[in-house]
């Protein structure tokens, strides 16, 4: 009966091992997609309200704002879109885990200006709570390097409006 175990793991392993062969004949590709780790009552549609809570720059940043956050997967792309504004992004998956999630959002702003938002929540249901970091970054015309760096610190609270938004 092992014996009879032992054949058929070595055939599965021998069926399945060439698929998991990359183009270059020898290396092993495996692994789980963090997007997996996700879970599905965080996709749809949140009311968030931010307030800031410390900055170096009070006069580029809100002290608050209440926006319409949708969260939504395609693939392996965690996708937050903003009807009222029109303002979409990809955003890079972090962490994950069933009761918080870490993304980050790069974007230019103008072509030597970069913002990159990093996103903290820990979710309770139909609620969250967290941290959204912004550093907006202003690069030389020149050489490319940064000149100067504000940054800013809000609370998020997000309440859920709709359902998942799963493709």
């Amino acid at each position: 009966m092992k014996l009879k175990r032992l054949l058929l793991i070595i055939f599965f392993i021998l069926i399945t091992l060439p698929a998991a062969i990359a183009d270059d004949g020898y290396t092993l590709k495996a692994g789980v997609s963090m997007i997996d780790s996700v879970p599905n009552t965080f996709y749809g549609n949140w009311r968030v309200v931010s307030k800031l809570q410390r900055t170096n720059a009070p006069a580029k940043f809100n002290s608050s704002s209440v926006d319409l956050w949708n969260l939504s997967r395609e693939g392996d792309v965690l996708n937050l879109s903003n009807p009222f504004t029109g303002a979409s992004a990809s955003l890079n998956l972090n962490q994950a885990s069933e009761t918080s999630i870490k993304f980050t959002r790069v974007s230019e702003v103008q072509s030597n200006q970069r913002v990159t938002e990093i996103v903290e929540l820990n979710l309770n249901k139909d609620y969250f709570t967290g941290k959204n970091t912004w550093y907006w970054q202003v690069m030389s015309d020149v050489n490319g390097q940064v000149i100067s760096t504000f940054t800013a610190q809000y609370s998020v609270r997000g309440e859920k409006l709709s359902g998942m938004s799963i493709f």
